[in-house]
């Protein structure tokens, strides 16, 4: 029974898996020192299952250009 869902997430969902084991075994790292370590390893968490979903839509795991034009409409204010 297990097996058979791990072998259907493996398959089907083989980055977000990546992402998200990645994600516990660095952010398990950091869970032992106190609650703002816990919030970091949520972030940790977090950010890579999204890039593994990311890697499963074949898309790049970070959109360079979409950032670059959010902090450049972030700071455009201050000219």
């Amino acid at each position: 029974m297990f097996r058979d869902l791990f072998r259907d997430l493996w398959d089907n969902h083989r980055g977000k898996s990546i992402g998200l084991i990645m994600g516990i075994i660095f952010g398990i790292i950091y869970l032992f020192a106190g609650f703002w370590k816990t919030l970091l390893f949520v972030l940790i968490v977090l950010l890579c299952f999204f890039a593994g979903k990311n890697i499963d839509n074949k898309e790049p795991i970070l959109h360079f250009d979409k950032v670059v034009g959010w902090i450049a409409d972030r700071f455009n204010g201050f000219r």
